[in-house]
């Protein structure tokens, strides 16, 4: 037989049993039902998780399956031990401190990923709602944690409510994820890192982050009615890659002496828009002199700083409340780090601020 042939049979037999695993199999089974057990590996059954369940190695779930924890349920994350390694990149297998100069993103000083005894998640679809009363837990099974008790959490879509999650590297979510009314603390690189699509980050609270609570590279997602609060990393830190177009709205900034937005990358298409959020005293907002990106309907109390080094043109500002009242006096106190050359316009100055500003809880 022609090789050609053999090829063709060999990539029919490779469809057909990845069709039956993950498209058929998963909609022919009953969902199950796990409660109070230990999960690892790849699964491709649709399941509810209730009770706590501990995951002891790297998960990863089927194209077509779904993941439904229930009120309550906690997913307690071993620290060590991974009994079903999935990441065999030869550097996320480091281990140890970086000592020297940032490597393959992680940066001095900063843990290596330790892929041989450290865990990650991968859901393709989670559905996780619980309630005020009895919300999810999503953490690491040590007390106290870090941030880097696990490495990964990655949903590409689905919803995360009324949860609490936390001692974790970086929570990856896709095109069509909405994280609402959660708490997300004691992370490491990005609370949420957001890289397509338009996510919903809704009513949430972000606390003690290491390098952003938020990271967008090119997506434009809804990011509203959240709580900043003061932490060592910045708050969303934003490379838009000329696509991306976030909208920042109804959000409060209580992060006095830290970035609260730091927009890396200018030349956009369309920049996106942020509006009717509260930077408190001392915010401090980084934009290149190149951004499109908008202010309008703010109250910004501490200053902003466009990126120096051969910056040319102009940027104007929508109409916000500045805490002063004259052009002269914002321009000498909350602009900052401005060159000469670099015109800054302010048509419209609040005297107040919007009545709606900030965070509607």
């Amino acid at each position: 037989m022609h090789w050609f042939w053999k090829l063709l049979i060999a990539v029919g037999v490779a469809l057909f049993i990845w069709f039956t695993v993950f498209l058929i199999l998963p909609k022919m089974m009953p969902q199950e039902v796990v409660a109070n057990s230990a999960v690892h590996g790849l699964l491709i059954r649709n399941q509810i998780w209730e009770g706590t369940i501990r995951v002891t190695g790297d998960l990863i779930t089927g194209p077509y399956t779904v993941i439904t924890l229930k009120p309550g349920a906690k997913l307690l994350v071993a620290i060590d031990g991974d009994k079903s390694n999935f990441d065999l990149l030869p550097w996320h297998n480091k281990n140890g401190i970086n000592v020297n100069k940032e490597y393959r993103g992680v940066r001095p000083g900063e843990p290596f990923w330790n892929e041989k005894n450290k865990i990650q998640l991968h859901f393709h679809k989670l559905v996780a709602i619980g309630t005020k009363q009895q919300p999810i837990i999503i953490s690491s099974d040590a007390v106290p944690g870090s941030p880097y008790d696990f490495n990964v959490i990655s949903v590409d879509s689905g919803v995360l409510s009324n949860a609490v999650v936390s001692n974790y590297r970086r929570f990856e979510v896709g095109k069509d994820v909405t994280v609402r009314s959660s708490r997300l603390t004691n992370t490491g690189e990005c609370a949420i890192c957001i890289t397509s699509g338009r996510p919903s980050i809704i009513n949430n609270v972000f606390s003690s982050n290491l390098r952003e609570y938020i990271r967008v590279d090119r997506g434009s997602p809804q990011i509203a009615d959240n709580e900043f609060e003061k932490s060592t990393g910045a708050g969303i830190r934003i490379d838009p890659v000329r696509i991306g177009a976030p909208l920042i709205f109804h959000n409060n900034f209580e992060m006095s002496q830290t970035l609260a937005i730091d927009v890396v990358g200018g030349g956009e298409n369309q920049g996106g828009t942020v509006f009717l959020n509260r930077f408190s005293g001392g915010t401090i907002i980084q934009v290149p002199c190149n951004s499109r990106l908008k202010f309008l309907q703010n109250s910004i109390l501490g200053v902003v700083s466009f990126s120096t080094g051969s910056c040319i043109g102009s940027y104007t500002f929508g109409s916000n409340y500045w805490g002063a009242q004259d052009f002269p006096t914002i321009m000498s106190d909350q602009i900052i780090l401005k060159e000469k050359q670099f015109r800054v316009s302010i048509p419209v100055i609040l005297k107040e601020p919007p009545i709606q500003v900030g965070r509607r809880e």
